[in-house]
């Protein structure tokens, strides 16, 4: 028999059906299936920033309900594009030479790689980054004091990740995982990063009441250090 699930994984597998639904309604007994106490997951949800919307109406004496995921709340004001300095690095270490992809003419856009594997090419410190990139999605509105670390990933997936959180903040003017996994889906990256279960599962590993600069400072000095 396998272990019961912990609440960080009930959450999770919730979010994940939440975001594959692309803003549809689920009903209540689909999340209640994944969670017994599906209300305390999505309660917490709710406290990692994640606009969850809910109706209920009776049918046939049966009171019904639904949940759906919306885009957050946080707006991003786009500022500058990526200066060309910054692409040609973010395109140095992403993508081999002579090969461009084609992205909106409006934007100066990071690059992103060739469709292939995605796996690093050497050691690299994974839970941080997770960290990392799971405080962008939870506090989207701290983006811009770090945004300029993406070079610094060396698993090629979060750079990807990283990457099309700028294309969100650029095109869509917000950043969460609804906006962040439709751009990597138009792309043909989602998959490839490791699809929605990817993106969802990067919340275990931040603690909701981490500040979120402590997480920037900390990978800061690890990198420093050659770490």
């Amino acid at each position: 028999m396998s272990a019961p699930e912990n609440s960080a994984t009930q959450r999770g597998r919730i979010l994940r059906v939440l975001l594959e639904a692309r803003g549809d309604w689920i009903p209540s007994p689909t999340i209640a299936a994944i969670a017994q106490q599906y209300n305390a997951r999505l309660f917490e949800l709710r406290r990692l920033n994640f606009r969850i919307e809910n109706r209920t109406e009776e049918r046939n004496g049966i009171r019904c309900s639904w949940f759906r995921l919306v885009p957050g709340p946080v707006q991003v004001e786009p500022s500058a594009a990526p200066s060309a300095e910054r692409v040609d690095s973010i395109n140095s270490q992403t993508k081999p030479a002579g090969d461009v992809t084609s992205l909106p003419q409006q934007e100066t856009l990071p690059f992103f790689p060739l469709r292939r594997s995605l796996m690093p090419e050497q050691d690299f410190n994974a839970p941080v980054e997770r960290r990392v990139l799971a405080t962008a999605f939870i506090h989207p509105e701290t983006f811009e004091k770090f945004r300029s670390i993406s070079t610094w990933f060396d698993d090629r997936r979060h750079k990807i990740i990283w990457n099309a959180m700028h294309v969100a903040r650029n095109i869509q003017g917000r950043i969460d995982m609804m906006t962040v996994s439709e751009e990597l889906e138009h792309r043909g990256y989602l998959d490839e990063v490791g699809g929605i279960a990817y993106l969802s599962a990067l919340l275990d590993s931040l603690d909701p009441n981490e500040r979120p600069l402590a997480v920037v400072a900390e990978w800061r000095s690890r990198r420093s250090q050659g770490q």
